[in-house]
């Protein structure tokens, strides 16, 4: 089954943390995670077998200031159809052309109600993952040296911890 990612932030979606929730509720602060332009919702598409999925997740933690925690949620990509949702192929913005291409989506037409579905079918059924900010840098060294991502692309703050990576040093020293 080809899944869908969302960037978000892993402590927003803790619903066992809120003894205060009804059952079948979700908290509030996961529809942060949720936020849209113009009705759409940026989603990656990730293969059945997952080759795809380390590309998807250095090409978009490529794009931050920092090498910080990198939290995404994945969910089942049928889940759009059984809430009549959308998607779009579009073009991604992350230095990484084939990623941009090939598996970025838009979730578009999104109404409220149609974004709480989503979120509450992402908080129940959907599974959390984090990539802690010591392997960050590693992974966009592996990355940029497989040619899969410039490193001038890469903000001056993150490029300067990923060309100080053992990776990199090894690499460049050859």
């Amino acid at each position: 089954m080809p899944l869908m990612l969302r960037k978000i932030r892993q402590a927003r979606w803790y619903k066992h943390a809120f003894s205060w929730l009804a059952v079948g509720q979700i908290p509030a602060d996961p529809i942060a995670d949720l936020q849209t332009v113009e009705n759409k919702l940026s989603v990656w598409h990730i293969n059945e077998d997952h080759s795809n999925l380390q590309d998807v997740v250095v090409a978009i933690a490529a794009c931050r200031d920092v090498a910080a925690n990198f939290d995404y949620a994945l969910f089942d990509e049928r889940v759009c159809s059984e809430l009549n949702i959308e998607i779009e192929h579009t073009v991604g913005n992350t230095p990484n052309n084939q990623v941009n291409q090939k598996w970025h989506r838009h979730l578009v037409k999104l109404s409220a109600d149609k974004l709480l579905k989503l979120a509450k079918v992402i908080c129940e059924k959907g599974e959390t993952k984090r990539i802690g900010e010591k392997e960050i840098p590693k992974m966009i060294a592996g990355a940029s040296l497989a040619g899969k991502i410039p490193i001038k692309s890469i903000k001056p703050n993150l490029q300067r911890k990923v060309i100080t990576t053992p990776l990199w040093k090894t690499s460049s020293s050859s």
